[in-house]
């Protein structure tokens, strides 16, 4: 952290002093605003001036993310600053008893930049999150970007913590990732998600200089949708789905997917090609093929010619459903109407694994003009 509160009770900022000013600091005892346990200065030619827990410490706010995260947050902070809003460091907001890395305030909202750098459980995410939104300040999370997992051709590794840095502003078209590298002094934006399992997915990924961008800008940027390549990635994803075998994880949704439909007698070789469409707008957590062939087998199929489908009375309360169901539409198989969805056609099962791929040949061709 980058300020302590000195024993004479006055807070600290590292930044602001000459590095003579910190050696003779260091005689002095500074406590932590958190958890007011004992911190030390750590400063060097190649340290950014900093305080420290000791290592014994139980210190919810001693996550030991070093020069990185000192460096980024002292980046974002003179960015903002150089923009005109009122900013600060490390400022105490006594409501939530939180210190977010750098608080921003506009004519109209309170911002709360979070850099994360090192590791974070969902939970304490989720709370502080709340934290912020209790006290009607918006969460800005900005994850390290040497903490992303490895990308290959389009495809992110992404963890949970990465899946749930993905969100949307009100004033920004797309579901948006923020990473930034305080080494290059570059955003990374992650953009247009589409799941391929648990753990990847396509992503469209733009890189900005610092100070090329104007917080606004930031905020709003969203990169083009290359369709074609986009499509083919997806594609060959649809490709692979009906090879699938159970991982080596039993306790994977993967894998409980498959003992699920084992126990409902089908193969994924087998499966309508419904079952795996391209839904970029749902909540992550499992591969769309899983919830798909769940709500296709479970309530669609059942459903007689005619029959209406209602989303607000199913079990399955997820973002993309809507928007899946939409996509039946435009492929004539349901209709939507007030209320819910009227069958149309009967939902058409493969009943070999060559007329399966050629099934899936035929609805590539359908998506390609139904969603682009």
């Amino acid at each position: 952290m980058l300020q302590a509160v000195h024993s004479s009770g006055k807070l600290v900022l590292l930044m602001k002093q000459s590095r003579d000013e910190i050696d003779n600091l260091r005689g002095g005892a500074f406590y932590c605003p958190h958890c007011e346990e004992r911190v030390m200065i750590r400063s060097g030619p190649r340290t950014v001036p900093h305080f420290a827990h000791y290592r014994r410490s139980t210190c919810v706010h001693n996550e030991g993310e070093g020069g990185y995260h000192e460096n980024g947050k002292i980046q974002l902070y003179q960015w903002l600053k150089k923009q005109g809003y009122d900013t600060t460091l490390e400022e105490y907001v006594p409501s939530i008893q939180q210190r977010p890395d750098v608080l921003v305030r506009s004519k109209t909202h309170t911002l709360a930049f979070e850099y994360q750098c090192a590791s974070l459980s969902l939970t304490e995410w989720q709370r502080r999150t709340t934290g912020f939104k209790r006290a009607g300040i918006i969460p800005i999370w900005i994850r390290g970007a040497t903490s992303l997992g490895k990308r290959k051709r389009m495809t992110q590794a992404l963890s949970s913590l990465d899946q749930a840095f993905f969100y949307q502003l009100p004033r920004s078209p797309s579901i948006t990732l923020y990473a930034y590298c305080s080494d290059t002094e570059r955003f990374i934006l992650h953009q247009h998600p589409y799941p391929l399992s648990s753990t990847r997915a396509l992503t469209t990924v733009s890189s900005h200089k610092l100070h090329s961008l104007s917080l606004s800008t930031l905020l709003t940027f969203t990169r083009p949708l290359h369709v074609e390549s986009y499509f083919h990635s997806i594609v060959l994803s649809r490709k692979k789905w009906r090879s699938m075998r159970p991982n080596q994880n039993p306790n994977s949704k993967e894998n409980q997917w498959f003992q699920w439909l084992y126990l409902k007698g089908y193969h994924p070789s087998l499966l309508p090609s419904i079952c795996c469409i391209p839904v970029l707008e749902h909540e992550w957590g499992e591969p769309n093929y899983v919830w798909q062939s769940r709500l296709v087998l479970d309530e669609l199929d059942p459903i007689q010619i005619g029959g209406v489908y209602s989303y607000f009375h199913s079990n399955k309360k997820k973002t993309g459903v809507i928007h899946y169901m939409d996509v039946l539409c435009r492929l004539k198989i349901f209709e939507r109407v007030e209320g819910g969805y009227v069958k149309r056609k009967p939902i058409v099962f493969p009943e070999c694994v060559p007329h399966a791929y050629e099934q899936d040949e035929a609805l590539n061709n359908k998506l390609c003009i139904a969603l682009f």
